[in-house]
């Protein structure tokens, strides 16, 4: 029963040594098992426009910026000095002007 006593304690020893030094050495483990953490834009424009129409063909919506950006790792694209003109109604018409838009 002492050998078993011995063993317990022993492994239980081992379990906070390893525990301490994971504690001290954060980074000899993580550094290998991560994906890279780099932002990069897989196309970009510059002094772009772009023109969405109706079936009628009159003009519905405008987008027009000075940049733009897609960055596929977090799904998103940004525009800046955005200037956005949208059609909603035969006469009501939305301008939106932005330095920066998501």
């Amino acid at each position: 029963m002492n050998s078993i006593r011995i063993v317990i304690v022993l492994l239980m020893a081992l379990a906070a040594t390893a525990s301490w030094w994971l504690n001290k050495h954060p980074d000899r483990l993580s550094s290998r098992s991560q994906p890279s953490t780099e932002h990069y834009a897989d196309f970009f424009l510059h002094n772009f426009s772009t023109h969405q129409f109706d079936s009628d063909g009159s003009k519905q919506r405008l987008l027009q910026g000075s940049h733009l950006k897609n960055y596929p790792d977090v799904d998103s694209t940004q525009a800046l000095t955005a200037h956005i003109k949208v059609k909603t109604s035969a006469q009501a018409t939305w301008i939106i002007d932005a330095r920066r838009a998501h």
